[in-house]
């Protein structure tokens, strides 16, 4: 018996050290997934603004471990750490001035304060152009501090060898690089200090440095071109130098280091012209002993901005004071949208002009005709493109008629209100006919009363309200939101939307009441990949309901890069 207790009592106590080691895990957990939830802001001071991101770019707080995809107008804070991955480049713009610009496959951090700005390039490439009477360190590595006069530009390849070039030069704090191969860098400030002049290519390999002779200057494309384009077409890129020697042969490459040549050509003239596509590409020339700076350009194809809705020469049927929506496909290159509306194709005659930072916008309009395209406007020359022209016509909707059934009253005429020489000598069958206009009579008294009452309250029949996206298929691969659309219902004054979830037995996971014909769903946490449908259903006083039935979709989500596996320092 006592061994029973005891053995009991040990349980009991093993069961107790379970549970509590689970509240404490279960505890830990919530912490950590309230300090990493999505949109949570960092206690750090803000410091910059993405103004530019093409493709995957990726930040990170000093205090968290979960990296956030970033968008441009996307604000950075002190401490972060900012990434791209191996097709993707940045642009960043600092409270002080200060412009980094992070090449394919790069990251920082940023460590701001009021007298000093650095820079630590942890891998990669950048440009950094310092701001006027700004103090900008940038730090490679945990190794060399550079301290910026000017633009300052480093090629990475690795931790231990990089191109580091600059229009006004440079010094170079750092006691562990045991050789200097080129006899023109001897000038030292003090035993750690290098001091490099303007317009000098500085190769560093390892713990040695060399100096490239610099008589070839590139003229164009000059280092971080951009070259934005339409549709998924060719381009052809001109290429041009400067050179007080003998020019050998041009190299085109797709990594800073020129190991992955695509072109490598002998020339006999400052001028060379090729077709390229899409993609970062990376030149130089080469002399007999001598050899051009490195620079880097990209090609990006700019997709169509298309109008969604109001759709092409549609009627919008709207009382006064209702809202014309208006949406259209984004653009990856905007920073924000200007929607334009004319009364003429030409838009000379402008009516509105509104700026979003969203693609899609409201607005109260007029009786009439009406022209209206989008203007995408980014942050970088070439990349503001016009959308195509559509036109929609703003009309009154007629009230509806009250639909009554038309029903005759028969009525008993008496004899003695018609004239003597009309009465029928038939008295028999003028009784029974009497007798059979009273039975119509009574029985329609109901009806009668019914009709006085519709009359007095009409009922009206609302129209099916008509879906216009989505109707099948969505790929919701890079959107924050699903915007479902359908066209507004004369007479209706409200809308019902009902999203369900049709994998497995379904499950009805909204219904929302809406006053506008579109409902936005931003919490992708129930947009999974499978199959669901939608249904709306217009709600009109004194009427019937009408829906539009359910609509079956299907989200997809198609593959997208994968994000850089950076080191995390």
């Amino acid at each position: 018996m006592t061994k029973f207790i005891r053995d009991l009592e040990l349980e009991f106590r093993d069961w107790m050290v379970f549970l509590f080691s689970i509240m404490i895990f279960g505890s830990a957990l919530l912490v950590f997934l309230y300090e990493e939830r999505p949109g949570i802001q960092p206690k750090q001071k803000l410091v910059g603004t993405v103004i530019y991101r093409n493709r995957v770019a990726q930040r990170k707080n000093s205090s968290t471990v979960i990296w956030d995809n970033v968008a441009q107008r996307e604000n950075v804070y002190n401490f972060d750490s900012i990434r791209t991955d191996d097709l993707a480049e940045a642009i960043i713009i600092l409270e002080n001035g200060t412009q980094i610009e992070l090449d394919p496959f790069s990251m920082i951090v940023l460590n701001i304060s009021d007298d000093e700005s650095k820079i630590v390039l942890d891998r990669g490439s950048v440009i950094v152009r310092p701001s006027e009477n700004s103090k900008v360190q940038l730090i490679r590595g945990n190794r060399i501090h550079f301290n910026i006069k000017g633009l300052l530009r480093i090629f990475g390849q690795d931790e231990n060898r990089y191109v580091v070039l600059s229009d006004k030069g440079f010094s170079m704090v750092e006691g562990d690089i045991d050789s200097i191969q080129s006899s023109e860098i001897n000038k030292f400030q003090s035993e750690d200090i290098l001091d490099i002049p303007g317009d000098t290519i500085v190769k560093i390999n390892s713990r040695a440095i060399e100096r490239i002779k610099n008589s070839i200057e590139i003229i164009y494309p000059t280092d971080n071109t951009r070259y934005f384009v339409d549709g998924k077409l060719e381009l052809e890129v001109r290429f041009h130098w400067k050179a007080d020697v003998a020019v050998e042969k041009i190299l085109i490459a797709k990594d800073p280091f020129f190991q992955n040549l695509i072109v490598e050509k002998q020339v006999n003239q400052d001028k060379f012209r090729i077709n390229l596509t899409d993609g970062n590409y990376y030149w130089k020339v080469l002399g007999a002993d001598s050899e051009s700076s490195p620079a880097r350009f990209k090609i990006k194809s700019r997709e169509d901005i298309k109008t969604i809705e109001p759709i092409p020469n549609e009627k919008l049927f709207l009382d006064p004071g209702d809202l014309t929506a208006f949406l259209w496909s984004e653009s990856e290159l905007a920073e924000s949208y200007r929607l334009e509306i004319a009364s003429d194709s030409g838009f000379q005659n402008t009516i509105k002009k509104m700026v979003t930072h969203r693609p899609g916008l409201s607005v109260s309009m007029p009786e009439g005709k009406y022209f209206w395209r989008v203007v995408s406007v980014g942050s970088l020359a070439g990349t503001d493109y016009n959308s195509n022209i559509s036109e929609f016509e703003i009309v009154r909707p007629i009230e509806n008629l009250s639909i009554v059934e038309e029903n005759k009253i028969i009525e008993e005429i008496p004899n003695n209100d018609l004239p003597q020489s009309e009465i029928s000598s038939d008295n028999q069958d003028s009784k029974k006919t009497a007798k059979e206009a009273k039975v119509k009579d009574e029985k329609n008294n109901n009806l009668e009363s019914t009709i006085k009452r519709d009359s007095e309250e009409s009922v009206t029949v609302l129209n099916k309200p008509i879906p216009i996206y989505p109707l099948s298929s969505v790929d919701m691969a890079g959107k924050e939101r699903l915007v479902f659309r359908w066209k507004h219902t004369p007479g209706a004054e409200y809308y019902e939307f009902i999203f369900r979830n049709e994998t497995g037995i379904g499950q009805e996971l909204l219904r929302k009441k809406v006053d506008s014909n579109q409902f936005i769903i931003g919490d992708l946490s129930i947009l999974d990949i499978g199959n669901f449908s939608w249904e709306v259903i217009a709600y009109g006083k004194n009427s019937l309901a009408a829906s539009t039935g359910k609509i079956n979709i299907k989200i997809l989500l198609s593959d997208e890069p994968d994000a850089p596996d950076l080191e995390i320092r």
